[in-house]
């Protein structure tokens, strides 16, 4: 569909009078003929509301005032299609008279022209800078401070657009009528960045920052740098975590526990537990974060991977040891027997013969446990891993990582779901979602790599 700036340019046609063909030449002012247009879209305006009316004369005095105001435009053709229209007016068709004038869309053409045609005698730098992300300013003032050789010289340096405009650029509005027009534009700022798209000046380009980085409100510069961060430190904590103790609560249970009731309260509450919600283990995180400052111990952790990863790895080790007990029952007792009977300890035929067997099973639980961690959001919300950016990960990665605040990569599509924008909550959202389906599709890939890696037929 084309724009209305696109049907009145269309418009400048070689038999146009003046002062029609002097704008053409370049030889009046913009505002003056923007005048003319105005007053012929408010005449035409005026004589649709009078054919819509039931009062024939004013019918026809209103044609009359619009044929003289294109007339005065320029518009030859288009004041003859009015007048032949006059000429056939009477009571009996001046409903259907009114369809045909608002189907040419003379009206909305002329006035979105005069508008136009103002705009850009309006629009100043403070203008243009609306089109470009406020904290870009800021941005290019430091570099400018930093790198003081620049001053003198030029450097074309790439920033991003107001999130308003890309949503015009992508097509999502057309600019068309206030509805349908970014917030905080006009029709001026449109044009300006057609022009500027036309020129090359505005480019579409992968926004690989958004991977490094902070998380933002504004849509122009977020990102899910810490996220990513957050998610890998308490994904080691799970998996140091939950790996070593999961492990081993499963061969003390299958292998070494007394079979009597208390272990078999042990046994049942596993089974309970992997069936848990998630939030549950979140309220229990939180609960160990108010006693430990009640007893004015430190809220220092509040937020923090340490602390993430020790509540997704309650969550994940009930999974674990259901997996890992499983691979020690698939292991045949004819490998433990053997091992027994050429004299090796019970601790030997667990740790040399049976475990190394039952490891491609052990590694696909750990692995699956830890892909579920990664897409749990309810635990972590309610242990504040969503209150700061993760700022400091991305400044010192190696330095005190688990102690800094941080987020993960559920909470950022939280936030990033919540936010006011629309690109932001449609596209960024969604982005950082295709992130995490990939990062569990690697997971599970791991799994099933490990898997055929260490498995062994007997």
């Amino acid at each position: 569909m084309l724009k209305s700036r696109d049907v009145w340019r269309g418009w400048l046609v070689d038999g146009a009078t003046a002062p029609l063909a002097d704008l053409r030449n370049g030889t009046v002012e913009g505002g003056d003929v923007a005048r003319l247009f105005g007053q012929a879209g408010s005449a035409l305006r005026g004589a649709q509301s009078a054919l819509e009316g039931d009062d024939l004369a004013a019918a026809q005095t209103a044609l009359e005032t619009a044929i003289a105001a294109l007339t005065d435009a320029g518009f030859v053709t288009a004041a003859d299609q009015l007048r032949g229209m006059a000429t056939t007016l009477s009571a009996e068709n001046m409903a259907d008279m009114a369809v045909q004038l608002s189907n040419t869309g003379l009206q909305t053409a002329l006035l979105d022209a005069a508008g136009l045609m103002r705009a850009p005698a309006e629009f100043d730098d403070a203008a243009l800078a609306t089109m470009i992300f406020a904290a870009n300013r800021r941005d290019t003032r430091d570099y400018l401070a930093a790198n003081t050789d620049l001053i003198g010289q030029s450097e074309i340096v790439g920033v991003p657009v107001a999130i308003s405009l890309t949503r015009y650029l992508t097509g999502e509005l057309q600019g068309q009528g206030k509805a349908d027009m970014p917030p905080g534009f006009d029709l001026g700022h449109l044009a300006v960045a057609d022009a500027m798209v036309e020129a090359d000046i505005i480019q579409r380009h992968f926004h690989w920052k958004f991977f490094t980085n902070l998380y933002s409100q504004s849509g122009e510069i977020t990102g899910i740098g810490p996220a990513l961060m957050g998610s890998l430190y308490m994904m080691l904590v799970v998996l140091v975590f939950s790996l070593i103790f999961g492990v081993a609560a499963s061969i003390y249970l299958e292998e070494f526990a007394p079979k009597n009731k208390f272990t078999d309260f042990i046994e049942i509450n596993i089974a309970n537990l992997a069936a848990v919600p998630s939030i549950v283990f979140g309220i229990l995180g939180a609960a160990i974060l108010f006693a430990m400052t009640d007893l004015g111990i430190t809220t220092s952790i509040r937020g923090t991977a340490l602390l993430g990863g020790f509540v997704l790895s309650l969550m994940t080790l009930p999974t674990i040891v259901i997996a890992t007990r499983a691979a020690l029952k698939a292991v045949p007792p004819s490998i433990r027997e053997a091992a027994l009977g050429v004299g090796a300890s019970k601790v030997q035929a667990m740790f040399h013969h049976i475990l190394p067997l039952a490891a491609p099973g052990i590694l696909t639980g750990t692995i699956i446990g830890i892909a579920q961690a990664l897409g749990e959001t309810a635990p972590l919300l309610l242990i504040g891993l969503s209150v700061s950016t993760g700022a400091d990960l991305l400044s010192s990665p190696f330095s005190g990582g688990l102690l800094e605040q941080t987020q993960s990569m559920p909470t950022v599509v939280y936030l990033l779901a919540q936010n006011e924008d629309a690109p932001v909550r449609q596209g960024l959202a969604q982005s950082a979602i295709i992130v995490m389906l990939i990062l569990l599709f690697l997971l599970n890939f791991l799994a099933i790599i490990l898997r055929r890696r260490f498995e062994r037929r007997w």
